[in-house]
């Protein structure tokens, strides 16, 4: 088994702001995400950049990059919203640029202006774990000023 799989868990604010950076520019498939009212439980997979991983750093920003496999999982989920989802199809794939937790809500931010905003109860927490094996990237992503 690979010694370089993460798995971390938030419970506040702080820990949240360390997750978003581990899942940022994640590429998440619409399909690949579900919420279970009953179970108060919001899942999705995700396609990872491994920023934690980059192999032979080159100053221009160049190097080896990859992405894993990454299982999200938030429990104490009281409600979904969406905007700006639009008329994607299931098999679209959105671009995670941050996640942020605000008042009762944990906000994930997407390319496009798309969001999804959480409400969470008091006892929630943010899971994330990755599994597989790490494959190739073609490039890292790039950030416009």
């Amino acid at each position: 088994m690979n010694e370089a799989l993460l798995k971390l868990m938030a419970k506040d604010a702080e820990d949240v702001q360390v997750i978003a950076v581990m899942l940022q520019d994640a590429i998440v498939p619409l399909c690949d995400m579900l919420y279970t009212p009953e179970e108060k439980s919001f899942i999705m997979i995700a396609q990872r950049f491994r920023w934690d991983d980059i192999k032979n750093p080159e100053p221009d920003g160049s190097g080896c990059f990859e992405r894993i496999n990454c299982a999200v999982e938030i429990n104490g989920v009281e409600g979904v919203k969406k905007h700006g989802f639009g008329n994607f199809l299931p098999c679209s794939m959105l671009e995670l640029l941050t996640i942020m937790l605000e008042e009762g809500t944990l906000r994930m931010v997407f390319a496009g202006g798309v969001e999804l905003k959480l409400a969470i109860g008091p006892s929630w927490k943010l899971g994330m774990r990755d599994f597989g094996v790490p494959w190739p990237g073609a490039k890292k992503p790039i950030h416009p000023a």
